[in-house]
């Protein structure tokens, strides 16, 4: 089936209808198959033209295609300027949105997962855009833009709005009260849009989600109705709408949240937690009124990750739970409770008790394992006047915990310190040679935290590589040179001492090592190689751990030589290696 070509007219036409001729948009590419990754990177107003042949190519390259909505601090520039940085360690979040200017209403069809929508689906959420589009024109509102994602419909409303969280707030209304009011089974509002740094489909490129086929293919996104004129909707329309999402006020409970016959503090919320396997980032903190636990991840989707959903205990006693994306929007405090302790009517035994024990997946099942104590805060000022602040400027940037920064941080210093200095032990000199672990998630942004780190190391790599060359070039002539120096002086000498003598006038220069410093999955044998032939310190890195343990180097029949080797390695002990077909090692 022929696949839709990217619109390169149509990307410069949205570009210019959402962002302003001398604004900063960031270009964000989403690659889903294979190896996830994600590109990005900020253009100005003058390099529209480098947005969109960026745009198109990595279109093109099978990545999903997205601009920021509203507008950004124009020092992000400085982050990736005017180019696409391939894996994009950091892209914009909420605290880089100087205004907002747009409110999405996104409709998608309901469909399974990593599929384009079939036609039937897709004008479902057409007649459901309509639907609203009436009604928000009813009430007074401006005109939108209406647009096809590929698979859903956008309607975007244009505001004037500080980034503040009163915005936030009232954006988050208007969405909560169209999806009470237009949801259903085949159609949702997405009310996870509300955040001010949402990016957006770049109208124009190809919407390319599963396998391209007759029955749910790949589209075209592109813009429909733009009016001539856009003018904000006025905030008291956007507040009435909003007001509607507002629940009815209920007497507030004195102490604490009340579930069933049981009264929970928050200490017995943080245990339910810990014995559910639901891990919290961070301390649970007051937001908006309520105390809130944010987890690392949704119980009910794992690919929902960090701070993306919570469970929190409101002032008038009730436990509730909540996760930004659509699909679990019907979850709620009741769903988290049954997944952990079972359905109620098989619970057993007093609450409050429970409430303190260890988990109960259904009636009278004892565990076979305690609970896993929360971890003790990693120290990361003991890494020094240097490496700490390092380390949280990393875990900032990023969005990762403390502790794995550090490791990173940690791991990266270790690499680079190894070739100026040993460390003096009771057995004598050893190297300075290190083995971090870090046991993560997936989607708790490891590959970015080790990109980072390891930025400097991967910059000084590609300097080498270019010395490299030349240096080798200028081996080789020296090399050739110095055959026919021994060949002349072969047949000047008189004698075999003569030679002999003159051999020791002819110098030969060592040859380049190699560049490698850094390895992800090598074998014994391949490791002694880069060591005889690449630098003197080298490092393994990888940030899929069981790409390594389940590898070629700790396969049955190596596991044993490997461990062997790296254990010699990291004691600073000889490696000799004598083999059959080794000519020069």
């Amino acid at each position: 089936m022929s696949v839709p070509n990217t619109d390169r007219a149509e990307i410069a036409r949205a570009l210019a209808v959402l962002h302003a001729p001398d604004s900063i948009v960031e270009l964000r590419a989403l690659f889903q198959r294979g190896r996830k990754r994600t590109a990005a990177g900020y253009f100005d107003g003058e390099h529209r033209a480098a947005l969109v042949d960026a745009a198109v190519t990595l279109n093109q390259d099978g990545a999903a295609v997205y601009v920021n909505l509203n507008p950004l601090d124009p020092q992000l520039l400085a982050r990736y300027a005017n180019r696409v940085e391939d894996f994009a360690a950091a892209t914009a979040t909420d605290v880089n949105v100087t205004g907002r200017r747009w409110l999405l209403i996104d409709l998608d069809p309901a469909r399974p997962k990593d599929t384009s929508a079939t036609d039937e689906q897709l004008e479902t959420a057409k007649a459901t855009a309509r639907a609203i589009y009436a009604e928000l024109q009813e009430r007074g509102w401006t005109k939108p833009i209406a647009a096809e994602s590929g698979n859903g419909l956008h309607l975007l409303y244009r505001i004037d709005l500080p980034n503040d969280d009163a915005s936030r707030d009232l954006v988050k209304g208007c969405l909560e009260a169209l999806a009470a009011r237009f949801d259903n089974a085949a159609v949702k509002v997405d009310r996870s849009v509300f955040n001010a740094a949402r990016i957006v489909k770049l109208y124009g490129s190809v919407a390319n989600k599963g396998d391209n086929l007759p029955l749910a293919p790949w589209r075209l996104s592109r813009l429909g109705l733009v009016p001539a004129e856009l003018h904000p909707v006025p905030r008291e329309l956007l507040e009435a709408l909003a007001d509607e999402a507002k629940p009815a006020e209920r007497p507030r409970a004195n102490g604490s949240a009340q579930s069933g016959t049981h009264a929970w503090s928050d200490a017995d919320v943080s245990a339910f937690l810990a014995r559910g396997g639901l891990e919290v980032v961070g301390e649970p903190a007051l937001h908006d009124g309520a105390l809130r636990w944010k987890l690392r991840r949704c119980p009910f989707n794992p690919e929902h990750g960090p701070g993306e959903a919570a469970v929190f205990q409101t002032p008038d006693g009730r436990l509730g739970f909540k996760c930004q994306h659509s699909s679990c929007a019907e979850k709620h405090w009741t769903d988290v409770r049954e997944l952990v302790d079972g359905p109620r009517e098989r619970r057993q035994g007093d609450e409050a008790t429970k409430c303190r024990t260890s988990r109960t997946v259904a009636a009278g099942a004892t565990p076979l394992m305690r609970p896993i104590p929360p971890p003790e805060p990693y120290p990361v000022d003991a890494l020094g006047p240097v490496l700490a602040p390092a380390a949280r400027a990393l875990a900032e940037l990023v969005q990762v915990p403390e502790a794995l920064a550090a490791g990173c941080v940690l791991a990266t210093a270790g690499l680079v310190a190894q070739k100026q200095a040993n460390v003096q032990t009771l057995g004598g000199a050893r190297p300075l040679a290190l083995f971090v672990l870090t046991v993560a998630g997936s989607g708790d942004r490891k590959t970015a935290a080790d990109k980072v780190a390891l930025a400097p190391v991967d910059e000084h790599v590609r300097k080498m590589h270019a010395s490299y060359e030349a240096e080798l070039a200028e081996w080789e002539r020296a090399k050739e040179a110095g055959k026919l120096d021994r060949a002349n002086a072969r047949k000047a000498a008189g004698s075999g001492d003569e030679y002999a003598e003159a051999l020791r006038e002819i110098a030969a220069e060592p040859k380049p090592r190699k560049p490698w410093i850094v390895c992800s999955e090598p074998t014994a044998e391949g490791l002694v190689k880069s060591l005889a032939d690449g630098q003197y310190a080298q490092g393994i890195f990888t940030d899929e751990g069981g790409q390594f343990i389940g590898g070629h180097a700790l396969s049955e029949e190596a596991e044993l030589r490997t461990i062997a080797m790296l254990s010699r390695l990291w004691q600073g002990d000889r490696i000799d290696r004598v083999r059959a077909t080794d000519s020069e090692h």
